[in-house]
């Protein structure tokens, strides 16, 4: 009897750490893409992943750092995308103007939308190993294919912002080109900003 006791406790504690693991929204599941394995496949599920390819080398999220951050300030919204770039820690930051959220569930807004960066007037950050370099773009596109709302018991947790992304930079006056851009991460109140 006393056996069966310590094995009903020891699943039990099992079984809570396995269904809290389950429920942790931040997680990042990475699925290697069919065609090219070193980035994530395209997903709506809010994997908290995302990948392109920076002038060839792969671009993408990790386990380490948020994946994507969305800050708005001054009427403008950040998304900052950070990773890795062969061993390197970098980001990205796509400054969109004129769109300020309120909350992470105004996102919602953009669903659906594409953008041309260059006709629209964003700007653009790159980051590498702490080394801010001055970029520019001079042309590409977002394209924000779905943004929806993720609810836990009824209850809003956060919105899913799905989509993909091309563009061409000059880095420190060098031609970048990034490709095969694609993101799907979970934004709450842990990595949306309001300043």
């Amino acid at each position: 009897m006393r056996k069966l006791a310590i094995v009903s406790i020891i699943l039990s504690v099992f079984m809570l750490v396995a269904c809290e693991k389950s429920t942790d929204l931040d997680d990042s599941i990475f699925i290697p893409d069919e065609d090219n394995p070193e980035l994530p496949e395209y997903s709506e599920w809010g994997y908290n992943t995302f990948g392109a390819f920076y002038d060839r080398e792969a671009f993408v999220s990790n386990d380490f750092v948020v994946p994507l951050k969305i800050v708005t300030e001054s009427g403008n919204t950040s998304f900052i995308f950070q990773g890795d770039l062969d061993h390197d820690r970098m980001s990205i930051e796509l400054i969109m103007p004129g769109f300020s959220p309120a909350t992470y569930a105004d996102l919602q807004t953009i669903s659906g939308n594409t953008y041309d960066l260059k006709a629209s007037g964003w700007n653009v950050k790159v980051v590498i190993d702490g080394d801010n370099k001055t970029a520019e773009i001079l042309e590409g596109n977002i394209v924000f294919k779905r943004v929806q709302k993720l609810n836990v018991d009824e209850k809003e947790k956060q919105s899913i912002i799905s989509g993909t992304f091309e563009f061409k930079l000059k880095v420190n006056s060098v031609p970048v080109n990034v490709t095969d851009g694609r993101f799907d991460a979970g934004v709450g109140k842990d990595n949306f900003f309001k300043l």
